[in-house]
């Protein structure tokens, strides 16, 4: 048994792709992983020909590489199902999405954010305010004198920006 080459290299269509083994290999069920065996490819430095769209193999390397994968508008689900079968490659539910399912979801999420976020920082905002004011007319008046003052006046607007820090934040796994 000869030592088999790190990467592999695809002619996807009359597209060039050089893809390391062990991507290919984590399915090792997989046509894929059959096409690349020495059983069916004996000649490892020679490119291997796949008769399909190219945009698509793309699209099924980066959900090797990253265990899921946000297909182009372009690119129909129905369309990269068939090649993904045809690869003989395994995936877990949710992983695929296409471009209408995300905007789907920034617009859900954009409307949590008018109804649940943007209230909440006018809300914190008001409050700022009021607290700036409060120190604001204490200095006018000479209330606020010392280390002391200056102390509790700096601790009372860290507690008001910590608090700030504490609104919700949009979700990373957009």
């Amino acid at each position: 048994m000869t030592s088999l080459p790190s990467s592999i290299k695809f002619n996807v269509g009359g597209r060039h792709f050089e893809v390391s083994r062990d991507l290919i290999e984590q399915q090792p069920e997989s046509m894929l992983r059959r096409m690349v065996s020495e059983a069916w490819h004996p000649d490892t430095e020679k490119t291997i020909f796949i008769d399909r769209n190219s945009d698509i193999f793309a699209q099924a390397m980066e959900y090797l590489r990253y265990g899921s994968v946000v297909l182009p508008v372009s690119m129909p689900k129905e369309m990269f199902f068939r090649d993904v079968d045809y690869y003989g490659l395994s995936f877990e539910d949710g992983a695929i999405k296409d471009g209408d399912e995300v905007i789907a979801e920034l617009k859900e999420e954009n409307a949590r954010m008018k109804n649940e976020v943007i209230p909440e920082l006018r809300e914190e905002n008001a409050r700022m305010k009021t607290e700036i004011a409060k120190w604001k007319e204490w200095r006018a008046k000479g209330l606020i004198r010392g280390q002391r003052a200056v102390e509790e006046m700096n601790s009372s607007l860290d507690r008001t920006l910590q608090s700030l820090r504490r609104v919700p934040r949009r979700s990373a796994q957009l």
